[in-house]
């Protein structure tokens, strides 16, 4: 389930751009072993912030400070890092041609790439059946360039107004390989390990939205960024 919740917790986000800020490299993110997350929240029991104790005894998500994000996002495949649409998340970017994708869910099981299941070996480097330019099996030193699909994800969200003098933290029950996210055109973050839930804190993101004058309004844009991903965690 992708949404949004409120915690007392604080923590505040650096708004950065790519290439992050300290980075001398000539390693992209996804393919540096040493680097798995950028500004993301320290890991945590998941639970669900209310208003007040009897409403959160009841336990009703929809009683919660929560905004639920799943439902359609505007969706673009790429082949490739390279092939994918490099300024998507730029608020001025329009995205009204891409096609309308389920979040949470896989998009090989919506009608994009090819569903491949395997236990064994890893899918991009199966000597058996080459897909990419390992054809010898996985390089601890490589990543696939030539096929290693991104999906660009895209959609608008809107925040009560009595939330502006909370901390607003958006969740991401599971990302499939790893992912950067956007809000408003700023860089958030960025996360990898696909079976992990991943925050981010946006507060200092979120904008006031008009002509709604009791709502936050926002555009979030996540761009998933190494081989077979998908934003598919409840």
């Amino acid at each position: 389930m992708v949404y949004i919740k409120y915690s007392w917790i604080f923590a505040v986000a650096l708004i950065v751009l790519m290439p992050f800020n300290g980075i001398q490299a000539q390693l992209l993110d996804w393919e540096d072993p040493q680097i798995i997350e950028r500004n993301k929240e320290p890991g945590r029991a998941v639970f669900f912030s209310y208003p007040d104790v009897s409403k959160a005894i009841r336990g009703h998500l929809t009683d919660a400070y929560r905004v639920n994000l799943d439902g359609q996002w505007f969706f673009n495949l790429a082949a490739n890092p390279d092939e994918r649409p490099v300024d998507f998340f730029r608020p001025e970017f329009d995205v009204s041609g891409w096609d309308l994708i389920d979040v949470p869910g896989n998009w090989e099981v919506q009608g994009y790439d090819v569903p491949i299941y395997v236990n064994i070996p890893y899918e991009f480097a199966d000597t058996r059946t080459p897909i990419t330019e390992l054809t010898n099996g996985p390089d601890l030193n490589r990543v696939p360039k030539t096929y290693n699909p991104v999906g660009s994800f895209r959609r608008t969200f809107e925040v009560p107004a009595d939330w502006h003098s909370r901390e607003v933290f958006i969740h991401f029950g599971s990302v499939k390989s790893a992912f950067y996210l956007w809000v408003n055109g700023e860089m958030v973050g960025y996360s990898q390990g696909s079976k992990l839930p991943s925050e981010f804190n946006i507060s200092l993101i979120l904008r006031w939205g008009s002509p709604i004058p009791w709502l936050w309004k926002s555009i979030a844009g996540v761009m998933p960024a190494i081989w077979s991903v998908r934003i598919f965690g409840d």
